[in-house]
C-alpha cells in the first residue's frame, strides 16, 4: 500500500520561476531546491528549456540568453530553533550561470553561494524548503519502481491560484498525481528529444509544470505500522517534468495525449555533480 508523506513538506518544495531574457521576452516555469548537507549548498533544479531558449530539440531555437530570473518559494525562518515559522519569499538572480545535464537531457541547475542562500536578513535566517541530495533517486532505486505505481508532481501552471499579500502576489503550487506509464528503470527516447534518459507518466502536465519534481510515493511505514517494516520503501524524487508525450502522428491538433514525460533522476545527480565541481558557485 502506498502513502503520501506525513507532512506537507513536498508540496512546499516547488519554486515559481519568472524568467527574463536579454531580448526582452519573458517566460515562467517551475523549479525545486536540493540541499547538499555536506557542502551546505543549495541547488535549484528545473527543465533546461525553461531557462535556455537555445535548447530546443524540436528545431525551433532562439539565440536569447537568460539574463535574470525571480524565484518565489516557501521558506523556513530560523529552522531548528524554538520558534521557527514558514513564509513566502521572492529573490532575484542576475546573469545566472547554469549547468546542463550531459547527453542533452532537458535538465538545468544552478548553485548559490553561501551568502545568498540561506538568505539572512535582520538577524533571521531563511532557508528554502528543499529536498536533500539523499532524496534524489538513484538508478538502483528506479529499478524498484514499476509501471502503474503512483507519483505526484508539484508546479506552477499559468492557472495556479494566487492572492495578494501586502504588495506581493503569492502563488499556490498545484499538485497533480499519476502513475508510471512505463518502468522508469528503462530510459526511453522521446519523439523530437535528443537523448533517451526519460520516463513516462500517465498524467496531464500543462504548460508551467516544466521543471517540476516528480516524486514516487512512499510505500508502507518505516516504523512497521500497517505493513511490516521490511516492506517499507521511502519516497524519492525520480525526475523532472519536461513536457507532453506524443508521436509525430499523434493528435495533429496539438491536444495533450494524456501522457507526460520526465527526465530521470540520474540527470539531476549529473547536474549537481557538475555544479559541485565548480570552484566558485554562482
Amino acid at each position: 500500500m502506498f502513502y503520501l508523506p506525513p507532512s506537507e513538506s513536498w508540496y512546499l518544495t516547488a519554486a515559481r520561476l519568472s524568467v527574463t531574457f536579454d531580448d526582452g521576452r519573458k517566460g515562467s516555469g517551475t523549479g525545486f531546491f536540493v540541499f547538499d548537507k555536506v557542502r551546505e549548498q543549495y541547488f535549484l533544479i528545473t527543465a533546461r528549456h525553461v531557462v535556455d531558449p537555445k535548447y530546443s530539440p524540436r528545431g525551433i531555437t532562439m539565440q536569447a540568453i537568460c539574463s535574470k530570473f525571480e524565484m518565489s518559494f516557501q521558506w523556513v525562518e530560523n529552522a531548528g530553533t524554538s520558534g521557527p515559522s514558514i513564509g513566502y519569499q521572492t529573490l532575484t538572480c542576475d546573469d545566472p550561470d547554469y549547468c546542463f545535464a550531459d547527453g542533452d537531457t532537458d535538465v538545468a541547475g544552478i548553485s548559490f553561494p553561501h551568502d545568498y542562500l540561506p538568505h539572512k536578513r535582520d538577524g533571521n535566517v531563511y532557508r528554502p524548503m528543499s529536498f536533500s541530495t539523499e532524496q534524489i533517486g538513484t538508478d538502483e532505486e528506479l529499478g524498484l519502481r514499476y509501471a502503474g505505481e503512483p507519483v505526484v508532481f508539484i508546479g506552477f501552471p499559468s492557472n495556479a491560484p494566487s492572492k495578494e499579500i501586502d504588495t506581493h502576489k503569492f502563488y499556490y503550487p498545484l499538485l497533480r498525481q499519476g502513475v508510471f506509464a512505463y518502468p522508469p528503470v528503462h530510459g526511453i527516447p522521446i519523439e523530437g528529444q535528443l537523448s533517451n534518459n526519460y520516463g513516462l507518466l500517465d498524467s496531464f502536465a500543462q504548460s508551467g509544470f516544466s521543471g517540476s519534481p516528480v516524486v514516487s510515493i512512499q510505500k508502507g511505514w518505516a516504523d512497521g505500522s500497517w505493513h511490516p517494516k521490511k516492506d517499507f520503501r521511502a519516497a524519492r524524487v525520480v525526475g523532472v517534468v519536461c513536457g507532453h508525450y506524443r508521436s509525430s502522428e499523434d493528435r495533429a491538433d496539438g491536444a495533450h495525449s494524456g501522457l507526460s514525460f520526465f527526465a530521470r533522476s540520474s540527470s539531476i545527480h549529473n547536474v549537481i555533480q557538475k555544479l559541485a565541481a565548480k570552484e566558485t558557485p554562482h
